[in-house]
């Protein structure tokens, strides 16, 4: 099974649990095919998700 989540096929449905490790949590998301995963070098064009890893309470205090 391939760690980059761009390249991912049919494999998905075998592999759900080691994939659910590769994107929880997720901070990147890939701008050419929109896949998410938690480490930049897991897809293609990453761009960091905003508000995503800083904690709980730094986005709970800017809902406020």
């Amino acid at each position: 099974m391939s760690k980059h989540m761009c390249k991912l096929g049919q494999s998905v449905k075998k592999n759900l649990g080691k994939i659910a490790a590769l994107v929880e949590p997720p901070r990147f998301v890939c701008l050419d095919c929109g896949r998410v995963a938690n480490q930049k070098d897991r897809v293609c064009e990453p761009k960091r998700l905003p508000g995503k890893g800083r904690g709980r309470r730094a986005a709970d205090s800017k809902a406020g």
